[in-house]
């Protein structure tokens, strides 16, 4: 955009205005491509051309005063784009923070570079949308990165920790746990909020008692900031355990109550992901229900490119079609779910999906497979119902301790629809 042209190119003696004619005159010369999107008019350097010029800057003795300009914009940037995410006009916010991923790496490695903890702060912040992307796993990288910062940047810790929990790393998780702040009363709300929520993923973690508890003073956090969206969602995610635990009915008021608070405040992420826990929530009772719901949070997550979400719905959509209707009907719909969570090694999610993996390889009479992936899925962390659970142990007995490394499990599932595939 031409605005971060101006602003990092720009510096306090070099007007706007010479700035947007320079640019110009180098789309002239096809040495900066301008491409038009639906937000607006993007430039691209080309990249031997990019290379040059970082070249002649590093000599000219001006490098560190524009990488400075580039950190500060895309923080002031990261910190609009946190209310922006949370508003009742998302959709932009999400495809501008996805756009300029490049630039926000580059913006904070240079911040860990120049201990900028106020920077990192900003440009970790709104981590939940990397959460709900394949980017999550760099960016817990980034975050990690951070905490080498003195003194440790805020949001650095919670970030890590509920990012590495979700790629399948929960022993690093829990030992960024162990760092974790009181969580309250910090004079940030919004700090409070995930400092709270990492102590809550922390006893996910360790299956240790306290994880309603912290639930509630992330979701309090949040109504404290007014953020009535973020709270929707994160009350939402409590249908997780009660859907675990068996308790269906709270689970469902759980449910009913996130998703009217996500359509009263417009977020229409929270919308997608409130939708997709009122599918979690109905699925062993009113499978048509859930289904209705599962197709509207896929729909949304396509539509606004929240990928995870668009993910777990499919999966869950196709188990109930193959339980009430056509399994071969629902097979593409399973497959395409479980590679994008191979692919993009969010390991939680694999191992949840996997459990209706199972449940497939039984209804196409591949008995063994289902209990090779059922015996190795049993000593792992995951989200499956215990009703899905109760089902798989009743036809397949009690799961093992799994012998193969996380790695050599994710290449076995692979196998696995490989084959599969071939044979639908």
């Amino acid at each position: 955009m031409l605005e971060a042209a101006q602003a990092v190119a720009g510096g306090a003696d070099i007007a706007d205005t010479l700035v947007e004619d320079a640019v110009a005159a180098l789309v002239t010369r096809s040495m900066v491509v301008a491409s038009e999107s639906e937000d607006g008019t993007r430039y691209r350097l080309l990249e031997t051309l990019r290379q040059f010029g970082e070249e002649q800057l590093v000599q000219s003795g001006h490098a560190d005063g524009l990488r400075q300009r580039h950190v500060r914009y895309f923080a002031e940037f990261m910190t609009r784009a946190w209310g922006g995410l949370w508003s009742a006009d998302d959709p932009p916010w999400i495809r501008a923070v996805g756009r300029e991923f490049e630039n926000l790496r580059v913006a904070v490695h240079a911040a860990v570079t120049d201990r900028n903890g106020e920077a990192l702060a900003a440009l970790l912040k709104p981590h939940q949308w990397w959460a709900w992307h394949s980017l999550r796993y760099e960016v817990a990288d980034w975050a990690v990165a951070a905490l080498a910062v003195s003194p440790e940047p805020a949001f650095a810790r919670p970030v890590a920790l509920h990012l590495r929990m979700h790629g399948g790393r929960p022993e690093e998780a829990s030992r960024l746990a162990a760092g974790l702040g009181d969580a309250e009363d910090s004079g940030d709300p919004d700090l409070d909020c995930l400092a709270a929520w990492g102590h809550a993923n922390a006893a996910l973690i360790a299956g240790t008692p306290g994880r309603t508890e912290w639930m509630h003073r992330a979701i309090a956090a949040s109504r404290r900031a007014g953020n009535a969206a973020q709270a929707a969602s994160l009350m939402s995610i409590q249908v997780v355990s009660k859907v675990i635990a068996g308790e269906m009915d709270e689970a469902r008021r759980i449910a009913v109550e996130a998703h009217r608070e996500a359509k009263a405040s417009g977020n229409q992420a929270a919308l997608c992901w409130t939708s997709f826990f009122m599918g979690r929530a109905a699925s062993d009772a009113d499978p048509e229900r859930a289904l209705r719901y599962f197709d509207r949070a896929a729909a949304l997550a396509e539509r606004h490119r929240i990928p995870l979400v668009g993910g777990i719905a499919a999966t869950e959509a196709a188990v109930l079609i193959a339980r009430h209707e056509d399994s071969d009907r629902a097979w593409a719909g399973l497959s395409r779910a479980l590679r994008s969570f191979v692919d993009s090694g969010d390991r939680r999610q694999l191992w949840t999906s996997a459990h209706h993996l199972a449940y497939f390889l039984i209804r196409a009479g591949r008995r063994d497979e289902a209990l090779e992936v059922w015996g190795e899925l049993g000593g792992r962390q995951a989200y499956a119902a215990q009703h899905h659970r109760n089902e798989l142990t009743e036809l397949l007995g009690e799961p093992g301790e799994g012998t193969l490394a996380d790695d050599e499990l994710v290449e076995y599932i692979r196998g696995v629809l490989d084959a599969l595939d071939q044979s639908e």
